[in-house]
């Protein structure tokens, strides 16, 4: 596995001299905010800002895998939901149950590894410069993955509007 950031786009002025690299800037959606958002939309919009966040990662880390395990993540809660509408109650068993059970779980896993995809790709390409923390904290991505991701994508955000341009 490679560790390879995509290239910097550069900027240049009308002499043609490269003058400044563009990085991409994060999502700038204060956690609070989405957190509110995300609640009185059922979590709707919280899928649709998860695939926000993992396209981000993907332009900072060309190796980011978030965007696949988050489309994996969908499709399974999907298929889950269709196939209890479609079945219903009408098939009653353990071993049905158990399947659903099993379905959950993956999906659970899923969304797990798209996030901490994310928070590899956070910590190898800000915490090599040292804009944010060096690790970000795993106990936190597990309880508050998309929201705690957001505090820190908004705290980089804040960063560049604030670091002077020269």
């Amino acid at each position: 596995m490679s560790i390879s950031p995509m290239s910097p786009l550069f900027d240049s002025d009308s002499s043609g001299q490269v003058a400044t690299v563009i990085e991409p800037s994060p999502p700038a959606l204060h956690w609070a905010l989405l957190l509110l958002i995300d609640l009185v939309t059922v979590g709707i919009f919280g899928i649709a800002w998860s695939f926000v966040q993992a396209n981000f990662a993907r332009k900072i880390d060309c190796d980011s895998k978030a965007m696949l395990w988050y489309e994996w993540w969908l499709g399974m809660a999907v298929g889950v939901a269709a196939m209890k509408v479609i079945f219903g109650s009408a098939t009653v068993g353990q071993n049905v149950g158990l399947f659903y059970g099993l379905m959950y779980i993956a999906c659970f896993l899923f969304y797990q590894i798209g996030n901490f995809s994310i928070k590899r790709s956070l910590e190898l390409h800000y915490g090599s410069t040292g804009q944010m923390e060096r690790r970000l904290s795993g106990r936190m991505m597990v309880f508050f993955g998309q929201v705690y991701l957001q505090y820190h994508f908004s705290r980089i955000a804040k960063r560049k509007r604030a670091a002077p341009t020269g």
